[in-house]
């Protein structure tokens, strides 16, 4: 009986395997910017790529504390409109307290003369076990903090990059396809991570399920045009099949109007006066059907 005990106080003692936790990345008071304040303000945007016109006149305002995903068709224009915002000019202003930080696939912020944990400490304005709780959640492990940058894998960089600047000063993150070289483990902590965090998240990402998960707003880049839609991805979608519906409902409407002008015309006691009215009606219905 007293060996069985024994090995039971032995089996107590094995270290329980790593779990993940849920984390909130709460900014400090002097960086916060009050619910619903603008961060940034677009007035009469436009942007070319020599003679084509990737969109114009475009105006919007974008709320502290939303998580932004701008979506659009490959080479619409997301990168440029991206740096834009980066390298805010005459269309584009900023509140007082935005400090931006940016990821792109570069991953210039990475220091390779540093280890995984010096990069961290250079930028991270959070407490050591925050720093660790942030980098557990996207998987890396206590004996991968003194490791050189230079062994690190690509998806690993990305990785850093991302929890550099999670835990920086910054309170408005522009992100740049930030799911590419990730794993679906290390994207499920992305959107954890970016739900948990207090600040303003302003994304691009082609994948879907991403996007559906994170965003709580939408800036769709379509026909030379951006337009803000405060909801969800799965909300902007039933909005756009509901539009489109109404689309083929007025276009039903039309052509029904149409056919009845193109019957009345065909009355042989139409008076000349009554005739002309229906012939210019039936021009207006044309024009509105373009």
């Amino acid at each position: 009986m007293k060996a069985i005990e024994q090995r039971i106080d032995r089996l107590d003692k094995v270290d329980k395997p790593y779990q993940q936790k849920a984390i909130k990345i709460t900014l400090p008071e002097s960086s916060q910017m009050k619910q619903g304040n603008t961060v940034i303000r677009a007035n009469k945007l436009s942007a070319q790529v020599g003679k084509r016109t990737l969109f114009s006149d475009v105006t919007f305002s974008l709320k502290s504390g939303g998580k932004i995903a701008l979506i659009g068709k490959n080479a619409s224009g997301k990168t440029t409109f991206l740096r834009q915002i980066m390298h805010a000019n005459e269309a584009i202003t900023r509140g007082d307290k935005v400090k931006i930080g940016y990821f792109d696939q570069q991953l210039k912020q990475v220091d390779l003369t540093k280890t995984l944990w010096e990069n961290i400490k250079e930028v991270s304005i959070h407490d050591d076990q925050m720093n660790r709780d942030c980098l557990g959640s996207l998987q890396f492990v206590p004996d991968d903090l003194p490791k050189s940058t230079t062994v690190l894998s690509g998806g690993e960089r990305v990785k850093l990059a991302l929890a550099m600047i999670l835990l920086s000063d910054a309170n408005v993150l522009i992100l740049d396809e930030p799911t590419n070289y990730l794993d679906i483990n290390a994207m499920k902590a992305l959107e954890e991570l970016i739900a948990g965090y207090s600040g303003t998240v302003l994304f691009v990402s082609h994948d879907r399920t991403f996007v559906r998960r994170v965003a709580t707003h939408i800036l769709a880049l379509e026909n030379e045009e951006i337009t803000l839609f405060e909801g969800s991805y799965a909300d902007w979608e039933n909005s756009k099949k509901a539009s489109i519906s109404r689309g083929e409902e007025d276009n039903l409407l039309i052509e029904m109007e149409m056919s009845a002008i193109a019957a009345k015309l065909m009355e042989p006691r139409l008076t000349a006066s009554e005739k002309a009215e229906l012939e210019q009606r039936y021009q207006e219905i044309v024009a509105k059907r373009k």
